[in-house]
């Protein structure tokens, strides 16, 4: 047999897993820029207007005019928050194509040299930078 099952395990969770997980979350970080704080100061706010408005998180809202106020603005700031990640996801996404799809390419490369025991025969990777993965 060519190869080992531990050689092309090393190939599926070795270096290319640490790889795709910074990839990851360098595209994670500049989607989000920052709304997971936002997020928390939303939760927060928004917990300290229910407590004020009916005596705390765990006591039932009383419909009218103030719970809908209080829902009316958490809606109006998760939206904001929401579309700000919209505009900024597809270029994130898109400033780590070339280095995903590099990646791609010289596991799946990686894996054939390695299950079949030929030597690489350097596939030239689009968005490879002298042997790193972006």
């Amino acid at each position: 047999m060519p190869y080992s099952s531990d050689d092309l395990l090393h190939l599926v969770q070795g270096e290319h897993t640490t790889a795709v997980i910074d990839l990851e979350n360098h595209t994670t970080v500049r989607a989000l820029a920052g709304s997971d704080r936002a997020f928390e100061d939303l939760i927060r706010a928004t917990l300290a207007a229910w407590t004020r408005a009916f005596g705390g998180p765990n006591q039932p809202a009383l419909s009218g005019d103030l719970l809908r106020r209080i829902l009316n603005a958490a809606q109006a700031t998760v939206r904001r928050l929401l579309d700000g990640i919209a505009d900024r996801a597809p270029g994130a996404l898109a400033d780590r194509l070339g280095p995903a799809l590099a990646l791609g390419v010289t596991q799946g490369v990686e894996f054939v040299r390695a299950a079949s025991g030929r030597s690489a025969s350097g596939a030239a990777c689009p968005g490879r930078v002298s042997g790193s993965a972006g």
